[in-house]
């Protein structure tokens, strides 16, 4: 009976040792405004500091409506084609500093 208490509350430490990693993996998210988009090199402005990502043209991102109620998917080609400087972008990295999601404009609060 001890025994099956014992590894009952070990694996149970397992268990929540493995959410708390789980839960530090999150995405981290830069949100700034955009200044340019050229050979895969996303740049934005955030926080006074002008940051570099690495997108590829065939990367979907979300392209939220100027009013902010409805949203579309596109290829980063042609998202940032006709973007203009100071546009809100919302970018998520993930594991390995690798860009995982990528949002133009703001959805309406």
């Amino acid at each position: 009976m001890v025994r099956l208490l014992l590894s009952a509350l070990v694996a149970g430490l397992f268990v929540c040792a493995g959410a708390a990693v789980a839960e530090e993996k999150k995405d981290k998210a830069t949100v700034g405004t955009f200044e340019s988009y050229k050979d895969g090199v996303l740049v934005i402005k955030a926080d006074g500091k002008t940051m570099e990502y690495k997108v590829g043209p065939d990367f979907k991102t979300t392209v939220w409506s100027p009013a902010g109620d409805t949203s579309k998917e596109g290829l980063a080609r042609e998202s940032f084609r006709d973007l203009k400087s100071g546009t809100p972008v919302t970018v998520n990295v993930g594991e390995g500093d690798r860009v995982t999601t990528v949002t133009i404009g703001k959805k309406k609060q």
